[in-house]
Order: structure tokens, then C-alpha cells, then sequence
């Protein structure tokens, strides 16, 4: 099939950008889109604060659809749903700035790396990633909850230009909403986050640890054992990885202790007696991203390769079967060694901090059910091996959703990273009034779908699957 492609259009975009675009204010820019592994380059054009009204207005008026881009980040096919399109580049807005209450607003073009350099340098930490909009899930929320629970206040441009903040004194039922379905409402500009006191001067325990399969199971009953009242200073990152040079499947553990050293080397000697590599140091917070876990997460997010990821929140990891997906996965690579960056990640993270808020609090529905996330991440380069991966991911997932297997009676995804097949019920939640809530918040800030592109919600509450 032929990429689309329209000309005309990009000239009308441009120009009319160019029209509307005063001097000073923070930029945005604008690019076409093309379904192609890079990013085509990007057009003339600028735009501010004060104008988003006519450029929304103009795209709406011509019946074009626009999708925000931020850093770049997100794997869901939901996306595909967005053809011939302008993307806008939010690059120009990357900042991010201490406030005097020791807050942190940062623009939506930041990176992760900035914020965390920003904040760390103020002596503070913070439990955030880009992530925020579908509730933010990550090392430090035994501490401090999930990203969202960290937001105080976003500045948003909704689908006809209007800049509207939303926090816990003004638009209180936008701010319900973005924090945990964000990506429906509109586009961020400006996020503020409370930050906290970095722990133990701003130092965190680390330790990676690599095993052979042979230790599967004593690796996972270990994990098994901490998981009812896990330290909410501890997090564990598992992967079923590949040795790139021998093809033999691995399994890798990064256990990273937001507390003392000796509290984190408590928990890393009971893995340590039958892992067969050891490393352990003190990482700055700000160097935890691209350090932890062997750098192994983060060495997945580099761009050219393909994604695709299908995942569930699981209560239980139970041992057989992990063992058969460990040995299902092994067998996968040696058939198809164009698969060999693919992983099976499983991140066991602390719940006090998330289970200290109420069930209605915001959007995010999954309090009390993400003791373990699990992903399967098919990585490749060579479109041939598509179908094999997608079976083998879609496969497993679905026998991992089995109650007896996730300890759940349905479906529970993480809405960041949810595939496109699941009912929206499994990102969103099930009770129905979660569904009138956020379709009714739907039909106030999108009721023409501008925002459809990411795990959209209904705007008919009787939609809900």
C-alpha cells in the first residue's frame, strides 16, 4: 500500500501557522505525518500560547487531524487509527524549572532526563516519567504513589484553541480525568509535580544480577515471598533477556532500594547465593533511568527498531508457569534469531504509597491490582518474523490473563501499556461509574474525538466494553 501522502494541505498548514504566529512564547512545531520508522522533516511554521485558537480552529475548519508529540515515547497500535495527519512537535516547549515551593513545572517537550536533572539538582526526587497522562506506574510509588498522584496542576489547549488549566481548585473533574486517561482531553503544555526529599542524599542502592534458567523458579518464589508487604522502598525489574552472542536465554534482575545501603543489600542477599553475576553499587537518582537494570530497559527505547508489546497486571507470578513461558520464549529465539532484543519483563513495585489514596481519587482504576506488571516486548528489525512475534506475545498474554494465573478474575492492563485488542474496561476499570465519569468528561473537553488516537473513550457511556 502506498504511505499517504498530500501535498496541498502541508502548504495550507504552513502557511497558515506563519499567519498566526506572533514573536516570543514558547514554540510548538508542526510536521506531516507518514507511516514510516522516522520522523519526516519538519515544515515552517510556529506557533504560541496565544496562538492555538486559530491554529485549532484553522485544522478543524479543514478537517485536519493533528496528533501531540511529545518525546516520542508510546507503543500502542491505537495510533494507526491516525492517517494523514500534522503532528505537533512539542520540542520547543522542553523545559523544566524549580519552583519557589519546591514543585517542578515542566513542559511537555521535556524529556525524562530533563526532569530529573532539573529536580535532582534542587536535592529533590520525584516519582514521574512522560507517562503521567495514563497514571504513571514506576519504582519509587511504594513511596510516593504513581506519577499522577504527584501532579498539582497542567495547563492543556483543548480541541478548539482554549487554554484551560485544571487542578484541584479549578476544573476539578478535568484533573480527575487527565490523571489516568490524559491523552483523551487534549493537548498538555505545562505539567507542575510535587517533589519530595531525595532519599539518603540522593543515593540509591543498586544491584544487578544475571541467572541461569536453572534458577527460574527459586528466582521467582523469592519474589513471591516479598510481594504481600513489599518494603515500599524496594523494586524489582525481571527480564527474560537473550545473551546477544550465544542466543541463550537469561534471566536478569535489577533490585533497586530507595533507603540505606544496608536496608537494600537485606533484601539483594536473598538472590544472591544462586545468581551467577553480582553487581552492586550506589547510583544517584538521576542516573537511575539509564543505569538500573543494566541499562537494559532503557537501551530498548532507542529509536529504529519495532514494538510490539502486549502486557497485564498480574497479583500472583506463579512458578510453572513461568517456567513455560522462560522455556517457550528460548525456543522462540532459536527459530527466529532476528528476535533476540525481545524480552519478557516483569516489574514488581511496592503498593503503599499507591493504596494510601482512595479507589475514586482520579482516573487511574488499577489501585490495589499492579503488584506485578508483566510485558511481553517483541523487538525486531526484519518485518518477516511480525506474525511470529504477535502470536507468541498475544499468545502468552492471554494465557497469563487466566485467573488461575494472574489471580484476577479479568482482564487488568495498565493503560500505557495496553495493545488495542483488550475491552477498554481492562485499562480504565469496570464499574460503570467510572464509565459515565469519564464519558461524560469526554463529551465536555472532546465531543467531536479529536482525541480519539490513544485508547480512546467513548463518548456514549453505553459504548464501554
Amino acid at each position: 500500500m502506498a504511505r499517504p501522502r498530500v501535498v496541498q494541505p502541508l502548504l495550507l498548514i504552513s502557511a497558515a501557522i506563519m499567519a498566526v504566529s506572533g514573536t516570543g512564547g514558547s514554540l510548538a512545531r508542526f510536521a506531516y505525518i507518514r507511516q514510516e520508522p522516522e520522523w519526516p522533516p519538519e515544515i515552517a511554521g510556529s506557533v504560541h500560547d496565544a496562538s492555538w485558537p486559530d491554529f485549532l480552529e484553522f485544522m478543524t475548519r479543514n478537517n485536519i487531524t493533528w496528533l501531540a508529540r511529545s518525546g516520542g515515547h508510546g507503543y500502542s497500535p491505537t495510533l494507526r487509527t491516525i492517517q494523514n495527519a500534522v503532528m505537533v512537535n512539542m520540542e520547543n516547549f522542553r523545559y523544566a524549572s524549580i519552583n519557589s515551593d519546591l514543585s517542578v513545572s515542566i513542559g511537555s517537550g521535556a524529556t525524562f532526563q530533563d526532569m530529573i536533572d532539573a529536580v535532582g539538582g534542587a536535592g529533590r526526587e520525584l516519582r514521574a516519567t512522560g507517562a503521567s497522562l495514563g497514571g504513571g506506574v514506576g519504582r519509587l510509588q511504594g513511596k510516593y504513589g504513581i506519577t499522577s498522584d504527584s501532579i498539582r496542576r497542567v495547563r492543556m489547549a483543548l480541541w478548539n484553541g482554549t487554554i484551560v488549566e485544571a487542578s484541584d481548585d479549578i476544573n476539578q473533574d478535568l484533573f480527575w480525568g487527565v490523571r489516568g486517561a490524559g491523552q483523551n482531553f487534549g493537548i498538555v503544555i505545562e505539567t507542575t509535580f510535587e517533589t519530595y526529599p531525595a532519599s539518603d542524599g540522593g543515593m540509591h542502592y543498586n544491584v544487578d544480577m544475571t541467572f541461569s534458567g536453572e534458577s527460574l523458579e527459586t528466582v521467582i518464589d523469592t519474589i513471591n515471598s516479598l510481594i504481600p508487604d513489599m518494603d515500599p522502598a524496594l523494586a524489582i525489574i525481571t527480564l527474560f533477556t537473550i545473551d546477544a552472542d550465544s542466543l541463550e536465554a537469561i534471566v536478569a534482575l535489577g533490585l533497586v532500594y530507595a533507603g540505606s545501603e544496608v536496608g537494600g543489600r537485606r533484601y539483594a542477599q536473598l538472590f544472591a547465593p544462586f545468581s551467577r553475576t553480582f553487581n552492586e553499587s550506589l547510583i544517584p537518582w538521576v542516573d537511575l533511568p539509564s543505569q538500573s537494570a543494566g541499562g537494559g530497559v532503557a537501551a530498548n527505547c532507542q529509536t529504529g527498531l519495532r514494538h510490539n508489546m502486549y502486557s497485564l497486571a498480574s497479583r500472583d507470578l506463579p512458578t510453572s508457569t513461568y517456567r513455560e513461558i522462560y522455556d517457550s520464549f528460548s525456543e522462540l529465539i532459536v527459530a527466529y534469531p532476528g528476535l533476540n532484543r525481545s524480552i519478557v519483563l516483569i516489574e514488581t513495585f511496592g503498593q503503599e504509597g499507591v493504596s494510601a489514596l482512595p479507589n475514586d481519587y482520579s482516573a487511574f482504576p488499577h489501585r490495589g491490582e499492579i503488584h506485578n506488571l508483566v510485558v511481553l516486548e517483541m523487538v525486531y528489525t526484519d518485518d518477516t518474523v511480525a506474525d511470529v512475534a504477535d502470536d507468541f506475545a498475544h499468545g502468552w498474554r492471554d494465557v497469563l490473563a487466566q485467573p488461575e494465573n494472574s489471580g484476577y478474575d479479568r482482564l487488568v492492563v495498565y493503560q500505557n501499556y495496553g495493545h488495542d485488542d483488550e475491552p477498554l474496561s481492562a485499562l480504565y476499570g469496570y464499574d460503570e461509574w467510572r464509565h459515565e465519569r469519564l464519558s461524560s468528561l469526554k463529551r465536555s473537553y472532546d465531543p467531536k474525538g479529536h482525541f480519539n488516537g490513544y485508547h480512546a473513550i467513548p463518548i456514549d457511556s453505553a459504548d464501554w466494553s
